[in-house]
């Protein structure tokens, strides 16, 4: 997308004075040109008390803070997004009652982004629980908990008001806010009920960006005229049944259905970048929910992000993937067997760049992977996920043939990359951009024993590496004269974090000297930046426990993206 919906650049002066005249009209200031004003301005955005000693100066200089310091706001339940809620709350009845207006400047013509979610909630009621003398807050050990019964039905009570003050007041006020801020564009909802009033209330907004990323469904289903259109430009939504609704359920079999021909008809016209995922009834699934179908078209579809999914027909596939003459990047589950006949069926996609292949099912070793071998204009290729070395030797026996793949990503079943697989890589003489990973690819546990040395001496033939990422490698220090394996990342930075660090930098610099166009590195949970003065090789570390392959070196900036290296 063309912004940074996360953290974006402040509004253009004009914008956030919406038609109000400046009040200092000598002031020099404000007679400098309105982009040159933005560009000034916008370097002061992470400078908190020039922020505040503007604002101090004058009205027009509190916008212009303003436009700094709320282009991007959390409502997250706390005190302090109540504050602000409050404050927004008032200027958008202002605007229903003064034809769009507010009386004076705005806090709420100044957002550009907001971010929804309930941390606030939960850290309320984390603090109300009664906790035995002299136990922190901090403690969150099952014992430090007071089981006093008076007490705990206090606690419990409490609780009960706070969630109702949510539901039915917090929350709706956030969608009335978020249908009145005029230069809105960015979304983030960490969770939100199907209902009419949220789909009444994001049809009302001016976003082109939605992130809805658990959306909780009963059977009824809101509905919008055919008329209406919603002009999203990114969508990133995972819809859900609702717990207390679906657990037990013995009605007829649900069908999520409508509920996604509804979201996905008022946008589909002009999506570029769409990230899906459905999780389907708890229990049976096959005695209880069919698959969900639609027939629609995304002519400007660019990114597609199915990487989860396996519960949409054919129909509805054939939707997504075959309707864009456009769509040049594809994350897809291709261990779902409905999905890959389809996929090996149609063919080739002749503006495909980007492939993920996802599989969380098995694919077998002996799959005709049709549908990459009929797609050699391929630039990225990525296995999502771990497959034998069979598979992925098969693979890269096709990728051989590929002469514009600069990316590649891979994941080795079991501990280890055995050499046969390292030397088939260096086939792929092409490859800029590399993802090498092993072991488990679940939670806190690392269980890849990488072997730097073996890694560099096989791939010294990639002469053209530029980016080298391995995760959920594991390495081993020597603690109380015991050699011991840090399969935890989380222990390792409390007890040899410094010893790590140093060890990281040798195999970065070892690197570096390997491929001489290397430019960067992940390696160790640890970012290099590498910079080459004449001779000399300069080395800027970063601790990156963020990091995620898809979205750095795949430019695929999902909600999914964000669990491919935790």
């Amino acid at each position: 997308m063309d912004m940074d919906t996360k953290f974006p650049l402040p509004l253009a002066f004009d914008r956030v004075m919406e038609g109000t005249a400046v009040a200092a009209q000598n002031s020099p200031l404000f007679r400098i040109p309105t982009e040159i004003l933005t560009l000034i301005v916008s370097s002061l955005v992470t400078n908190k008390e020039d922020l505040a000693s503007l604002a101090l100066v004058n009205s027009d200089c509190r916008q212009l803070a303003r436009s700094c310091q709320f282009r991007t706001v959390k409502l997250d339940a706390s005190p302090r997004s109540e504050s602000i809620l409050a404050i927004l709350q008032r200027e958008a009845v202002e605007r229903r009652q003064n034809h769009g207006h507010t009386r004076s400047l705005s806090l709420s013509a100044c957002i550009r982004c907001v971010a929804v979610d309930h941390a606030g909630y939960w850290e309320e009621i984390h603090a109300l629980r009664p906790r035995k003398p002299g136990r922190s807050f901090e403690d969150t050990s099952d014992d430090a908990y007071d089981d006093d019964e008076d007490k705990v039905q206090q606690w419990r009570a409490s609780v009960g008001e706070i969630t109702h003050r949510l539901n039915e007041i917090y929350r709706p006020n956030v969608l009335f806010v978020i249908s009145s801020l005029v230069h809105l564009e960015s979304l983030d909802m960490s969770q939100a009920d199907w209902s009419q009033s949220l789909l009444n209330n994001l049809a009302a907004c001016t976003i082109k960006h939605l992130s809805l990323r658990d959306v909780q469904m009963t059977d009824v289903v809101p509905t919008m005229e055919d008329s209406v259109v919603f002009p999203l430009e990114t969508l990133d939504i995972r819809f859900c049944w609702d717990f207390e609704f679906s657990y037990g359920y013995s009605g007829p079999r649900l069908n999520a259905s409508n509920s996604w021909n509804t979201i996905l008809r008022l946008s589909s016209a002009s999506l570029k970048i769409l990230t899906l995922s459905h999780h389907a009834v708890v229990g049976d699934k096959e005695a209880k929910e069919d698959a969900v179908t639609f027939s629609l078209q995304f002519p400007q579809l660019r990114q597609l992000d199915l990487t989860w999914e396996s519960h949409f027909d054919q129909s509805a596939l054939r939707s997504l993937i075959l309707t864009s003459p456009h769509l040049s990047t594809l994350a897809i589950n291709y261990g779902h067997q409905a999905t890959r006949e389809l996929l090996d069926l149609e063919g080739q996609i002749q503006s495909l760049e980007t492939l993920v292949l996802h599989h969380s099912e098995d694919i077998p070793d002996d799959s005709p992977l049709d549908f990459l071998t009929k797609n050699p204009q391929l630039k990225a290729f990525a296995f999502h996920y771990s497959g034998t070395s069979t598979l992925l030797e098969r693979t890269l026996s096709f990728l051989a043939a590929f002469s514009q793949l600069v990316k590649l990503s891979m994941t080795w079943n079991g501990v280890h990359i055995p050499d046969s697989s390292l030397n088939a890589l260096t086939c792929l003489s092409s490859l800029e951009v590399l993802h090498l990973s092993s072991g488990f690819q679940v939670g806190w546990r690392h269980d890849w024993p990488i072997c730097h040395d073996t890694i560099i001496s096989r791939l010294k033939p990639l002469r053209r590496l530029r980016q080298v990422a391995f995760t959920r490698d594991v390495y081993s220090y020597t603690r109380e004269g015991r050699l011991f394996q840090y399969a935890s990342y989380l222990q390792l930075r409390y007890d040899a974090w410094d010893l790590h660090h140093q060890c990281m930098l040798a195999q970065a610099l070892a690197y570096a000297k390997a491929f001489p166009k290397l430019e960067f590195i992940y390696v160790g949970k640890i970012s290099f930046k590498v910079t080459r003065v004449k001779n000399s090789i300069e080395l800027e570390a970063t601790d990156d426990n963020e990091f995620s392959w898809m979205r750095s070196m795949f430019g695929i900036n999902s909600t999914y993206a964000r669990f491919c290296e935790v």
